[in-house]
């Protein structure tokens, strides 16, 4: 191995523990009170040299966002694609999502980071411009279910997919940002997660056709 690969194998390697360390100090203080003095110290490294990994705290969580939407993504992707009918494919991806939730991984942390990133990937920006952002993959995958649905006839016929993608995300990162916020010890997954499923169960309800047996529909 030649010194340049060694050092780029280093840098990752220390980006790689930065990252992993900054997810445990959010796990520990909640979102607002996570700092990069903290994440320095517990790396037992000087701020100076912290910031050559990344410029700013915002930066730092960005990438944590990043990264963790794409796990999600290549979690969900394979059940979405083995539903029968959109509805179907919208009531799996509830199912992950309150799957992961209750596991308070690193992807609802990171989403519940959003509103204090300076810079990231905003929801309008999503919509309509990077392609390859992670946050774009989601918003194209819901569209994607959404249009199945009204193909299949097991969506309302009413509904526009762009209004109900971006509703549907404002509704699950508004809970977990705010959930991201608190610390460790004041959070109680398992009453978040009953009552995020109450909501999902009532949006899935609205969403469904005549056709479908909303009865049926319980996450």
């Amino acid at each position: 191995m030649g010194i340049a690969d060694r050092k780029i194998r280093e840098r990752e390697a220390r980006r790689a523990a930065i990252l992993e360390q900054a997810m445990q100090l959010i796990h520990e203080k909640g979102v607002n009170s996570f700092n990069m003095q903290d994440l320095a110290d517990r790396l037992e490294l000087s701020k100076a040299t912290l910031y050559l990994s990344f410029k700013s705290k915002e930066e730092l969580l960005s990438e944590l966002m990043s990264d963790a939407l794409d796990e999600f993504i290549r979690s969900v992707e394979p059940q979405i694609s083995d539903s029968k009918t959109g509805i179907e494919g919208l009531r799996k991806l509830w199912l992950c999502y309150l799957e992961n939730f209750s596991k308070e991984n690193e992807l609802f942390l990171a989403m519940g980071i959003q509103n204090t990133l300076a810079v990231g990937m905003p929801l309008h920006t999503a919509i309509s411009g990077d392609g390859n952002s992670s946050m774009q993959k989601i918003v194209s995958l819901i569209n994607n279910i959404l249009q199945h649905g009204l193909a299949d006839g097991t969506l309302d016929a009413s509904i526009q997919p762009a209004q109900v993608t971006k509703m549907l995300i404002l509704i699950a990162t508004g809970i977990i940002q705010s959930v991201a916020q608190l610390p460790e010890e004041l959070r109680d997954p398992n009453k978040i997660t009953q009552e995020m499923k109450s909501i999902f169960e009532i949006i899935l309800r609205g969403l469904a056709s005549d056709r479908v047996d909303k009865t049926n529909l319980h996450l």
